[in-house]
């Protein structure tokens, strides 16, 4: 598996119904890395978690299998998902039947 750009992976998760995490006042977190919450088709936050370094110019192979494993989906779903090849569809689609098991 191949490196992903930070600045694409950051994107393609938000745009596919990840938000950053905020305070209880709504306003961004500060910390050294972002954390992006996935939040399903009814609006609730969920478990589902990336984290990305504000520094990072790539998310290497071995955090995205660390962000696989703690969503419970397989290493190459959470790669595509960074990388734009899944969509808010799939991303929505695969949330569900993950909590019907």
């Amino acid at each position: 598996m191949r490196p992903v750009d930070a600045h694409i992976a950051r994107r393609s998760a938000l745009a596919k119904g990840f938000r950053e995490a905020t305070t209880a006042q709504g306003q961004k977190k500060r910390s050294d890395h972002y954390y992006l919450f996935y939040y399903d088709q009814q609006n609730r936050k969920t478990g589902w978690r990336i984290k990305i370094s504000h520094g990072a110019r790539e998310i290497m192979a071995g955090h995205i299998r660390s962000d696989a494993k703690r969503c419970q989906i397989e290493p190459e779903d959470m790669f595509k998902i960074l990388s734009c090849d899944h969509d808010r569809e799939w991303v929505d689609r695969h949330y569900a039947e993950q909590q019907q098991r």
